[in-house]
């Protein structure tokens, strides 16, 4: 008999909470005691499993952007940049294409765990995204055209001009004011098509996605320098994984020191001035 606080103990027995849990389970019924052991085993394997889930932490990173940045096969450069940054911290990660919108709703929602790649200041309108502090590109807002003779010096350089753009870019519906003519199309094929055809002078695009379509529709277009705005873009993460914001900007920081964001830079994206 041990004695445990001046209680004596049967042999075995560390603590009263232990033998009233013994005493417990002795007038159980069997069946009872059966269901009892049943609850606690799945009690534990869930708890087990929620562990594990935490250790092996796999993330959705969406994205509303087209080629060159976003491809249907994985190859654009948004895809591997975020492969290579959650590789590098050995974590697993999916990156998924959505409608503009839907993406940064899901991503506010923790639907989907975070979003590539938005200008400063989106946690105002979506306060549970949390932004990722070294950007991951330069995004450059820029006017094409066929005709040689317009040239570009700010938004007022588009007033004399049919002008069209992809519908839900802000930036455009703020700024494109007065112009002889405004058109909002669907897609890049849809905007290229209009200058092809002669019912836009001015078609407002993003200058690498710009050129990426410009070549593969083969439709001539010049690009207007200099840009009508050049917006700094980053990855927001939900705020469930605030803890990996720091960790996320340092590789990024780590990747441009070493090069690696410069030649996955290169192949993605300035092969497309060649």
């Amino acid at each position: 008999m041990a004695i445990v606080g001046g209680v004596g103990l049967p042999s075995g027995v560390r603590s009263p909470e232990m033998a009233y849990s013994i005493r417990f389970s002795a007038r159980l019924k069997p069946h009872r005691l059966f269901a009892l052991v049943a609850v606690c085993l799945f009690m534990l394997a869930n708890t087990s499993s929620q562990a594990w889930s935490g250790e092996k932490r796999k993330l959705v990173i969406n994205s509303g952007g087209n080629e060159p940045y976003v491809s249907s096969d994985g190859s654009g450069f948004y895809t591997l940049i975020v492969n290579e940054i959650f590789k590098r911290l050995g974590i697993d990660v999916e990156f998924i294409s959505l409608p503009n919108q839907r993406s940064l709703i899901f991503a506010n929602d923790g639907i989907d765990d975070g979003n590539m790649a938005r200008i400063k200041g989106l946690e105002k309108k979506y306060p549970n995204l949390i932004r990722v502090p070294e950007k991951i590109i330069d995004y450059e807002f820029v006017a094409y055209s066929l005709d040689t003779d317009i040239s570009m010096d700010g938004w007022e350089s588009l007033k004399p001009y049919e002008v069209a753009y992809i519908s839900g870019w802000q930036i455009f519906e703020t700024n494109v004011r007065d112009t002889k003519k405004r058109t909002r199309v669907r897609n890049p094929t849809q905007l290229f098509g209009l200058l092809q055809n002669k019912r836009a002078d001015i078609i407002l695009f993003e200058h690498w996605s710009g050129l990426y379509w410009n070549k593969r529709l083969n439709v001539g277009a010049r690009l207007l320098r200099p840009p009508l705005a050049t917006r700094a873009l980053y990855m927001y993460l939900h705020k469930k994984h605030a803890d990996l914001v720091p960790a996320v900007a340092q590789t990024l920081t780590d990747m441009k020191k070493d090069g690696t964001y410069q030649r996955i830079f290169y192949d993605k994206l300035a092969v497309l001035v060649e």
